[in-house]
């Protein structure tokens, strides 16, 4: 499926980019009330699911993006924080970054 906008002047421009960047606040802002501070975005088959305007506005909200993240490591990475937040034990904390890096690091 394909859009297509027609622009005819530099004011439409204008309020379409105002538009654009009102509307990416607004998820920018509800992101940072749900307390997150590091945002992980699971790769996407779609080249354009992120854009520089919106990686900019998080990073004023000092919120951290980390791209094309496999799902795997996605699922991983949820785990350990569960495990990690629950049971502060430095040793299986350690024992799950070891094997995360043998596993999808050191090939």
């Amino acid at each position: 499926m394909e859009n297509t906008v027609e622009v005819k002047d530099y004011s439409q421009m204008d309020r379409i980019l105002k538009e654009e960047k009102n509307y990416l606040l607004g998820m920018c802002n509800k992101i940072k009330k749900a307390g997150c501070n590091v945002l992980l975005i699971q790769k996407s088959i779609l080249r354009d699911a992120v854009n520089d305007v919106s990686l900019s506005l998080l990073a004023k909200l000092k919120i951290l993006v980390v791209k094309d993240v496999e799902r795997d490591d996605i699922e991983f990475i949820s785990k350990v924080r569960t495990a990690f937040t629950k049971y502060f034990d430095f040793n299986i904390f350690t024992s799950c970054l070891d094997t995360w890096l043998q596993t999808y690091c050191l090939h």
